[in-house]
């Protein structure tokens, strides 16, 4: 397998730049900003991945891989872009510049349509060379919507300031606001009591 390190050390444009704009539109087409539910339901339902850092979190856990995987997902976006948009002859977006983050270029539509692609690896990406390169990429990039929807709804907006902390430094400084949206509310110590006492209550039934 390619070192990455290498690689990164080689490259000649902002790789943090590349990879949070690419990362960045991939977490805003999985959970977009939603105006419509905030006139139905009210203000609290407009915010969005971004707007919960939620890019932030799906970049923090995949770096916790044993290679930064974050460049890596950005570089898989960017090449099912270009893929998509050399099958479909878009000619409004150029595709040439590669420190550009083509995939954020797409519209909504487009992504989610670009992303479709890796359900038919076989035939649309076995030939790219960082798949080649990169043999556990397809697996890793399964997880990218559950990773996205894990980051918003859980405490990593409520962490705040002390978000980028290791774990074990992280505070809860706030009822995040993706709570709010599902009316979650929040850790309570009575949990396992009312787990126990419902199961109390099952086995005297039966």
């Amino acid at each position: 397998m390619e070192n990455i390190n290498t690689f990164l050390e080689e490259t000649n444009y902002d790789i943090h730049l590349y990879t949070y704009d690419t990362i960045m539109a991939f977490v805003d087409v999985v959970i977009p900003r939603t105006p419509l539910l905030a006139q139905m339901y009210g203000e609290i339902m407009y915010y969005g991945a971004l707007d919960l850092y939620t890019d932030e979190y799906l970049i923090f856990c995949l770096n916790e891989y044993t290679m930064p995987y974050s460049y890596l997902i950005a570089e898989m976006l960017n090449r099912i872009a270009i893929k998509f948009i050399n099958i479909q002859g878009i000619e409004t977006i150029d595709t040439t510049t590669s420190s550009d983050a083509i995939f954020s270029k797409l519209t909504s539509e487009e992504k989610f349509l670009a992303l479709t692609l890796l359900d038919d690896y076989d035939a649309y990406l076995s030939d790219e060379q960082i798949f080649v390169k990169y043999t556990d990429l397809v697996s890793v990039a399964s997880y990218l919507v559950r990773l996205t929807m894990l980051g918003f709804y859980s405490e990593w907006f409520g962490y705040g300031s002390t978000r980028q902390e290791q774990p074990n430094q992280r505070v809860l400084e706030f009822i995040p606001l993706s709570w709010y949206q599902v009316s979650y509310p929040g850790r309570s110590l009575s949990y396992i009591q009312e787990v126990n006492e419902y199961y109390a209550v099952r086995n005297q039934l039966w």
